[in-house]
C-alpha cells in the first residue's frame, strides 16, 4: 500500500501490491521499487482502450485515496522529459482531482503494442471496459500488429471463442453499439441481433428490446421468424411449443460454442443447428467439432 501524506504529498510504502497488478508487474521490476513522479510530467495514454469513465466511480475513488492513500502505484513509460501513462488512469485522474503533485508509479522501457496489451489487460481483469471498448482495443491490437485471433487470444488471456464473438459487435450499427456501452442491452443480446442482414431491422429488434426487455432465447425466436420465409409448415412448427428440457440443452451449447444453437425434435428423434457469423467463425466451430472427433 502507498500513502499519500495530503499535507506533504509524501508516498510511504507500506505493504505489497495487491493481486490485480500482480500478474503485470515481473518480480525484477517490484525490487526496483518505485518513484513518486510528479502529476504535471505524465501525460494521457493515447492508446487507452477505456473512453468511459463515470464520474461517481472517479469521486468515491478520490475519496477513498484521500482517506487512505493510493493502493497500488501506476505504470508509466518515459516519453521525452515527460512520462505517458500506461496503466492506472482511474487512480491518475482522481489523484489529480484532489491537487496532489506526486503519485507513485513504477516506470517500464514499452513498446506500442506492450502498452496497449497492458492496458486492455489491466481494464480486462477489472472488468473495467465495456464490450465494445474492448472490441475497439482487440481490433487495433489486430490492425497495427498484424494478430490473428488466435495469437490475440494469447496474448489478453482470453478465449478465441470470446475474442471472435467480441470483435463481431463492432458489426453492429452505431447507435446499437452504444446502447451496448450503456448498458441498455448485453452481450448476449447484441450478438444475437447479428443474425438480421440489414441495419434497419437490427435496429428496429434493438428498440423492441427496449420496450420490451427480452431474454435471449426469445430474442432468438423472433430473429428467426424474420429470417425464415413463412410457408404452412413453418408456421405449424413455429407454433409448437419447444420442450423445456431442449431449451435447456439449447442454453448449455450455447455456452460451450460460443454461439447460437438450435435444437428441433422430440424425445426420438431430431437435429441441432450450429450456427456460424463468418468464415473465421466456422473455421473456429470445426476446429472445435475436430477435436471431439474419437
Amino acid at each position: 500500500m502507498f500513502n499519500i501524506d495530503l499535507n506533504n504529498d509524501k508516498v510511504v510504502h507500506k505493504k505489497a501490491l495487491g493481486r490485480g497488478l500482480d500478474v503485470l508487474i515481473p518480480e525484477k521490476e517490484k525490487r526496483r521499487g518505485f518513484v513518486n513522479i510528479e502529476i504535471e510530467k505524465i501525460i494521457p495514454n493515447a492508446l487507452q482502450p477505456r473512453k468511459n469513465f463515470a464520474p461517481d466511480e472517479l469521486s468515491n475513488l478520490a475519496a477513498s485515496i484521500k482517506e487512505k492513500g493510493v493502493l497500488q502505484p501506476i505504470i508509466v513509460r518515459s516519453k521525452g522529459s515527460k512520462y505517458e501513462l500506461v496503466v492506472g488512469e482511474r487512480r491518475y485522474r482522481a489523484v489529480k482531482s484532489l491537487g496532489l503533485s506526486v503519485i507513485p508509479a513504477i516506470i517500464k522501457e514499452l513498446s506500442d503494442r506492450d502498452m496497449l496489451e497492458m492496458a486492455l489487460i489491466e481494464n480486462i481483469q477489472r472488468e473495467d471496459l465495456d464490450a465494445i471498448e474492448k472490441a475497439e482495443g482487440f481490433l487495433k491490437l489486430m490492425n497495427d500488429f498484424g494478430l490473428t485471433h488466435d495469437e490475440l487470444a494469447r496474448h489478453v488471456g482470453q478465449s478465441r471463442t470470446s475474442v471472435t464473438n467480441t470483435l463481431r459487435l463492432l458489426k453492429l450499427p452505431h447507435r446499437i453499439k452504444k446502447g451496448i456501452s450503456y448498458k441498455k442491452i448485453n452481450m448476449s443480446q447484441a450478438r444475437t441481433l447479428l443474425g438480421l442482414k440489414s441495419e434497419h431491422e437490427q435496429i428496429q429488434m434493438y428498440e423492441r428490446i427496449l420496450e420490451n426487455p427480452l431474454n435471449v432465447r426469445d430474442l432468438e425466436e423472433m430473429v428467426s421468424d424474420i429470417q425464415i420465409t413463412l410457408d404452412p409448415k413453418s408456421v405449424t412448427r413455429k407454433k409448437r411449443k419447444k420442450d423445456p428440457q431442449l431449451g435447456l440443452l439449447e442454453d448449455e451449447l450455447r455456452e460451450i460454442w460460443g454461439t447460437k444453437i438450435v435444437v428441433r425434435g422430440n424425445n426420438k428423434k431430431g437435429r441441432i443447428e450450429i450456427h456460424y457469423y463468418s468464415l473465421d467463425d466456422l473455421d473456429r466451430i470445426l476446429k472445435q467439432l475436430k477435436r471431439l472427433s474419437p
